[in-house]
């Protein structure tokens, strides 16, 4: 923290100041602070290639985040809670150390529990290879929300799994 400080002081330009902060907060994943000040960091990363095709995928990856929280929202203004958690479940999953998304998915998974749990308890036993019982959560997640992409894609996959439909060639 001492070095960080005392480089910060020894820098006069703004922008190399900001490439500074910029390469920390990228080496600390804090995506979300860049993303917040992505104007000051846009200005900055000319002075550097690497770190512009970095700033693109924070903004990028930041970018999928935004659009499934605005989604979700939407979804859970008109009541549609299970819904709006896949949403965000879909991308925590691939973006897990976001707080905003981690925020908004614990509020949902409040307001949706008979869903999640019973999604949740499917996988848990899918990853047990328990096919049988991991269906029948499955298909109990469906009876909840019928709409569940998630109750959809693991019915389809267990079922392939039990009865598989390759005939051997006789």
């Amino acid at each position: 923290l001492a070095e960080f400080i005392e480089k910060m002081n020894t820098i006069d330009n703004p922008a190399e100041k900001a490439l500074v902060e910029f390469q920390t907060l990228l080496g600390q994943h804090n995506y979300r602070q860049i993303y917040d000040d992505k104007i000051r960091y846009i200005a900055a990363v000319t002075l550097d290639p690497k770190s512009a095709d970095q700033l693109k995928q924070v903004l990028d990856q930041m970018q999928k985040i935004e659009t499934a929280m605005a989604a979700a929202d939407i979804r859970s203004k008109a009541g549609d809670y299970a819904g709006a958690w896949e949403n965000l479940e879909t991308v925590y999953r691939d973006f897990p150390d976001d707080s905003k998304l981690n925020d908004m998915r614990a509020t949902l998974t409040t307001e949706a529990p008979d869903f999640v749990h019973t999604i949740r308890n499917a996988e848990d036993l899918e990853k047990k290879d328990e096919l049988g019982s991991s269906l029948a959560w499955y298909l109990k997640a469906q009876k909840i929300y019928p709409s569940s992409e998630f109750a959809h894609e693991g019915i389809d996959r267990l079922a392939k799994k039990i009865m598989p439909t390759d005939e051997p060639e006789g």
